[in-house]
């Protein structure tokens, strides 16, 4: 089932924060416009590793990395979680990072700007 969850504060990161709960993070500044956020749980079966956490880029960075545990990259999806920000205002929000799987063992967020500190979450998804 697709369902939703309504944010009052932007930019919103979410989170499989137990068996039985998802959780979205969003900045708590002021931000005064509505936020709809779609998700989908998917679980798989035995044949799938999945790793997921978040990557944290700095105010002033435009690009960090994050080391992973190996991963076939031919067998191996990474899904974007979204991201938070400390930064407020509607008006200069950062833009959406980049999310790559850069090799068997690195992931790499890479932004246009450099606005505000930004916390991205990720989900890596190899089928063994």
């Amino acid at each position: 089932p697709i369902n939703q969850i309504q944010s009052y504060k932007g930019m919103v990161r979410l989170e499989l924060t137990n068996a039985t709960t998802v959780t979205a993070y969003r900045n708590t500044g002021d931000v005064s416009y509505e936020t709809y956020l779609k998700f989908l749980v998917v679980q798989f079966g035995a044949a799938v590793s999945v790793q997921s956490g978040t990557i944290n880029l700095a105010s002033g960075s435009v690009s960090t990395t994050k080391t992973i545990t190996s991963v076939d990259k031919t067998k191996t999806i990474l899904s974007y979680l979204n991201y938070e920000t400390d930064q407020t205002g509607s008006h200069h929000l950062p833009s959406g990072p980049r999310i790559t799987l850069t090799n068997n063992t690195t992931i790499t967020v890479t932004r246009v700007d450099t606005v505000g500190n930004l916390v991205i979450g990720y989900a890596l998804i190899e089928f063994t």
